[in-house]
Parts: structure tokens; sequence; C-alpha cells
């Protein structure tokens, strides 16, 4: 029997699925290091931002695994029209609390930069810092590209419209 998964897609499948296993292990990185700020007793660092930072990423992995075993179940199998609609909604809510867990840890860790929270210093909360802030940019960006050009296709919608 052929498989579903056609040459042109079988990247595209691999690209995916080496993306969600790097935001499993990026996540647990960030679970290691807000339980060693925990460890460290660090008072500087505490605040609701850390437990939503680490609660976001245990539920995070938990999702993309189960994105994975659902997609590549898909692939193998023909799954019920609820499964296909359960990984419909995970990933819509997924992706709109992902784009808040980036503003909390934008902010999060330019907090603890701001307060030189010594006890905080790591190459993860660089990391971290670095990162909610080139992909929250690039999300506003892509925003912003969006708004343009929904205001672009309204005009020319209205123009023809007119004419």
């Amino acid at each position: 029997m052929k498989s579903k998964v056609s040459n042109v897609n079988a990247p595209l499948l691999s690209i995916i699925t080496l993306s969600s296993v790097l935001f499993i292990v990026f996540y647990t990185y960030i679970l290691k290091y807000v339980n060693d700020l925990n460890v460290k007793k660090c008072e500087c660092s505490e605040n609701w931002k850390r437990d939503f930072i680490k609660y976001f990423s245990m539920a995070a992995i938990g999702v993309i695994v189960l994105q994975i075993v659902l997609s590549l179940l898909e692939l193998k199998l023909k799954l019920p029209y609820s499964l296909k609609l359960l990984l419909n909604i995970l990933r819509g809510v997924y992706g709109i609390t992902f784009i808040a867990f980036l503003g909390v840890l934008f902010f999060y860790t330019r907090n603890l930069l701001k307060t030189k929270c010594e006890c905080s210093e790591d190459k993860m909360r660089t990391i971290m810092h670095y990162f909610s802030t080139i992909v929250g940019g690039l999300y506003l960006f892509v925003m912003l590209l969006v708004l343009i050009l929904v205001i672009i296709m309204s005009a020319v919608a209205q123009f023809s419209i007119k004419k």
C-alpha cells in the first residue's frame, strides 16, 4: 500500500517535525531555567510571569507531542472528524497563547535585566529575551503586513464597486 505522503509533502513534514522537536527542547530548557530560579530561591525573579512561563512551557510540550502524534496518525490512518477538529483547535489555541507567551517572556526577561537580578543571570535568560524580541517582532511585522494587505484589498474592492 502506498503512503499518503507525496514526495513534495515529505520534506515539509520533516521540517515541521524537526521544528516541533526543537521547540520541545527549547521549552525544556526554559523549564530547567525556571526550576533553577525556584531552587536558588531567587526572589527578584518571583512573580506571576515566571509561573505563566513555567505552566505554558509544560502545556506547550504536551500540545506539541500530541500534535506530532495526531499528525503522524493522520498520514497513516483516516482520522475521525472529531480528532481532526481537536487537532485544529489545539493549533489555534496554541497559536494564540504562544503570542501571549512571547509578550510575557519578553517583559519578564526585560524586567530581570532592568532590575539587574543577579540570581537570574544565565545564558538562558539572554536566549529567552532575544527569542521573544525577535519572534515577537516578526509576529508584529507579519500582522502589520496582513493589516496593510486587508486595507489595500478593501480599497480595491470599494474602487471596483464604484466603477
